[in-house]
């Protein structure tokens, strides 16, 4: 494990551009237990990569009509090492599969694809400037 230091966070507001979520959307899902972000002492809320990754999920769950419950359910199995699902979501287009732990996962899916790029400097550059 990393030092807080050497551990990426976002606040809520880069963590809303980057899963295409309103900043209610994330609070509410905070609320309901789906994702656990780290806060500071007086109270923000700061995500980790992996709190990102999670958020993503969720999103794609809610968009396959899933119901929170049921969202929560499948975390929680998910949690507990159902590694068969989790490896179906680190399967790529060419049905290969990333090797290496879930820590490495998101180590790899930090990098982001070039066809992320663009919006990832988009969203950086819009961060900065406010």
């Amino acid at each position: 494990m990393g030092t807080p230091t050497s551990t990426p966070v976002y606040p809520i507001g880069v963590v809303k551009d980057l899963v295409d979520l309103t900043e209610r959307q994330i609070r509410y899902y905070d609320k309901m237990g789906l994702v656990t972000p780290k806060r500071t002492p007086g109270g923000k809320r700061l995500y980790s990569a992996r709190d990102v990754e999670r958020l993503r999920l969720v999103k794609s769950f809610i968009n396959r009509g899933m119901r929170v419950n049921e969202i929560k359910e499948e975390l929680s199995r998910r949690d507990r090492g159902g590694d068969a699902a989790a490896d179906r979501d680190r399967t790529h287009g060419a049905g290969m599969r990333v090797p290496g732990s879930a820590e490495a996962y998101t180590r790899l899916k930090s990098l982001y694809p070039v066809s992320d790029r663009a919006e990832l400097e988009r969203t950086l550059d819009k961060v900065r400037k406010d």
